[in-house]
């Protein structure tokens, strides 16, 4: 008698397990969608971290080369200003026949010479505008738009 009355008892249970039967697979159901949406997240975001080292690899690459490029040209350009000392001129020397001795060929109408900048100068710029490029590159990756150097 007492298996009669604990079988009676485990059939309610049994019937509203059975109840909830559909609910609990529509909750599998619904984890199975929010994993494959997680997975194909993690997926692209891997791949978007991979695509971005390798841009960044890159751009130090051209970074380290450009560098190495900016070097040679300093050389260049010290050796030419050396190389216009020794033969006895310098960059601010305009003085020569039909000058007074102390005035500058490149003068403005008030008497304010015009300076001609030394070769460091230049560099400085050549320097500043490479900076400006690649950071005008790198924003534009970041943004994942194409890169145009035309502004409009």
């Amino acid at each position: 008698m007492s298996k009669v009355h604990q079988l009676s008892q485990d059939l309610p249970r049994a019937r509203a397990d059975i109840q909830q039967m559909p609910a609990l697979i529509s909750e599998l159901e619904n984890l199975r969608q929010e994993y494959q949406h997680c997975r194909a997240t993690y997926d692209y975001e891997k791949k978007f971290y991979n695509d971005h080292l390798e841009s960044l690899q890159a751009m130090e690459k051209n970074y380290i080369t450009m560098a190495r490029e900016v070097d040679k040209l300093r050389a260049e350009l010290m050796n030419a200003a050396n190389a216009d000392r020794r033969a006895g001129g310098h960059y601010n020397d305009n003085e020569g026949p039909g000058h007074p001795s102390g005035h500058n060929a490149y003068e403005d109408g008030y008497s304010v010479p015009q300076v001609c900048h030394p070769p460091s100068d230049l560099f400085g710029l050549v320097l500043i505008s490479i900076y400006i490029l690649i950071t005008f590159i790198w924003v534009k990756k970041m943004e994942r738009k194409p890169v145009s150097f035309f502004l409009y």
